[in-house]
């Protein structure tokens, strides 16, 4: 079911910590308990955090120990740890919204892609990591309830800042168009377009068609630079594949995207997001000529309908994924109606 707004947290938040420790004790619950003779602790430390939620050294941690069959969570640096984790807080984000319960092959893109923008060796862990099978079990349980309802971030800038997108930023400002290159490795273009030859003609829509198409739709550039285009809460227009055609000028209060996926022109390298807001922009005329084969998306602003064909997707689909999909399918709306109150994050 789609996570209701209600239920959203901002990752590290005092309330998505204080979900975390609910959260392990329904995992605790679910395996039917933790040996009792268990005692571990593990601590996860992130840098470079959103101002609202860093420490006066910009950092931002938190902690759970077990023991006694039982998990105590809280915020901070716990005077002892078997394991820690440390990272910057936007890398980390990235993993902490993707659920194991998606696959193996998706957690592996998303552990190389992420790798892909912030470097291989982004994490860094000191001591002996988790191994009591019963622990893995619970610790996966919890990561995936919390990956569903964690968004991207309530603070725009902060993110167009730790991913490096303040010139492309610029550039739309400016021109209307920016080109994101490096934004997706070459073995994800290589999936992509298999994933979009394979889904040819078919009848259903692309999200429907393989997981891919839900990572490529939530890739956390085109969140960013979209929600500062068009602003919050905005939908998916149209996700599709085409061939050689730059497209036509989007309407004010939209954005479309290209990804290119194959070699086939200079000015769009494989791996590169072609990205433009709505109105003329022969910037991107010029440079989206000739880009081959690519996956089209079309966002626009919340007050304009999302594809009514997302209504019927799915459940599972919604599931296994961040809040985000369940808002540019334009699913808000309909969870607002039916009486369910609160702020998108708290």
């Amino acid at each position: 079911m789609p996570t209701r707004p209600e239920e959203r947290l901002e990752f590290m938040s005092p309330a998505w910590i204080d979900a975390a420790g609910q959260a392990f004790e329904h995992a605790i619950e679910g395996i039917g308990g933790l040996p009792r003779d268990l005692s571990y602790a593990l601590c996860e430390h992130f840098a470079d955090a959103p101002p609202h939620l860093a420490s006066s050294d910009g950092s931002v941690s938190w902690h759970a120990k077990f023991a006694q069959g039982k998990a105590c969570v809280g915020a901070g640096v716990p005077e002892r740890a078997d394991f820690t984790i440390r990272t910057d807080y936007t890398a980390a984000l990235a993993m902490a919204r993707t659920q194991y319960s998606a696959g193996e092959n998706s957690i592996g893109r998303a552990n190389h892609e992420n790798g892909l923008r912030f470097g291989r060796d982004c994490f860094s862990v000191e001591g002996a990591a988790p191994a009591d099978p019963d622990l893995l079990r619970v610790l996966t349980a919890m990561h995936d309830e919390l990956a569903r309802r964690t968004v991207l971030g309530s603070d725009i800038a902060h993110l167009i800042e730790r991913h490096g997108l303040g010139s492309a930023a610029n550039d739309l400002d400016r021109d209307g168009f920016c080109l994101l290159e490096d934004a997706f490795s070459s073995q994800f273009a290589e999936e992509l377009r298999a994933a979009l030859v394979e889904s040819k003609n078919a009848p259903a829509t692309l999200l429907e068609r393989g997981r891919i198409f839900e990572e490529a739709a939530l890739h956390p550039w085109l969140l960013t630079l979209t929600e500062y285009a068009c602003g919050r809460g905005f939908v998916l227009a149209e996700l599709c594949g085409q061939e050689n055609e730059p497209g036509t000028d989007t309407p004010s209060g939209t954005c479309t995207a290209l990804w290119v996926i194959e070699d086939s022109s200079p000015e769009m390298p494989r791996g590169s997001i072609a990205l433009w807001s709505g109105g003329p922009s022969p910037a991107r005329a010029d440079r989206t000529r000739g880009a081959g084969m690519t996956l089209c998306s079309k966002y626009s602003r919340a007050s304009h309908p999302a594809d009514t064909r997302y209504r019927d997707i799915d459940p599972a689909i919604l599931d296994r994924n961040p809040p985000e999909l369940t808002t540019v399918l334009g699913f808000d709306a309909v969870l607002e109606r039916h009486g369910h109150e609160g702020s998108v994050v708290r």
